[in-house]
């Protein structure tokens, strides 16, 4: 073989080695992306679904549609990791959610990478899809079933609030019993009516 053929064999192989490299790359860095949202779906269904909607109006909380062009990353990831630091610094925009909400957001356990795979999640077009609502049902008085139902969201609340087994936790209620963001609702009855032994 000679000269000019060995050269162009050589620079062939190694073109079209960088080409596979290049490609493998490209697919490794689109899974790790594609995890990564996938990271943020779950952990925003967990913890934010309860108080939050993407496009589906305001709950609990705002709605996060279009939340990372609204807002600088480096303060959603300061607020959403430690909201109640947020308060306690009097940051404007904080105090001006405590002042429409009426409620502080309570600290939802995230570290700041778990935050960025939410707003990464958000920021998809995985994160512009809501499930379409459900029916709504008219809610009578001392209906138990009906209750625990809501409680522990087998049934969405007319104004589209979390269940209640996010925040509290309640004996006989769940596997584990419910959440630890607001207190334990077992004897919450005889609380309110004063009259349980």
């Amino acid at each position: 073989m000679d000269k000019a053929k060995k050269i162009f064999c050589l620079y062939g192989t190694f073109f079209v080695f960088m080409l596979a490299v290049v490609l493998l790359y490209n697919d490794v860095r689109v899974f790790a992306e594609n995890s990564f949202v996938e990271k943020g779906k779950g952990l925003f269904e967990s913890k934010c679904a309860p108080c939050h909607t993407i496009g589906g109006g305001k709950k609990v909380g705002p709605d996060l549609q279009g939340i990372n062009e609204k807002m600088p990353k480096e303060w959603l990831l300061d607020f959403i990791s430690d909201p109640e630091k947020m308060f306690s610094s009097n940051d404007p925009t904080a105090v001006g959610l405590l002042n429409e909400y009426k409620m502080k957001m309570s600290n939802p356990g995230l570290s700041r990478d778990n935050v960025s795979a939410i707003l990464d999640f958000l920021a998809s077009p995985k994160g512009a899809l809501q499930p379409p609502p459900q029916k709504k049902q008219v809610i009578s008085m001392g209906d138990a079933g009906l209750g625990k139902k809501l409680f522990v969201g087998l049934t969405v609340f007319k104004n589209g609030g979390g269940p209640c087994i996010a925040c509290h936790s309640v004996t006989g209620i769940g596997l584990l019993g419910g959440g630890n963001l607001g207190p334990d609702l077992t004897r919450i009855y005889c609380y309110v009516k004063n009259n349980c032994g």
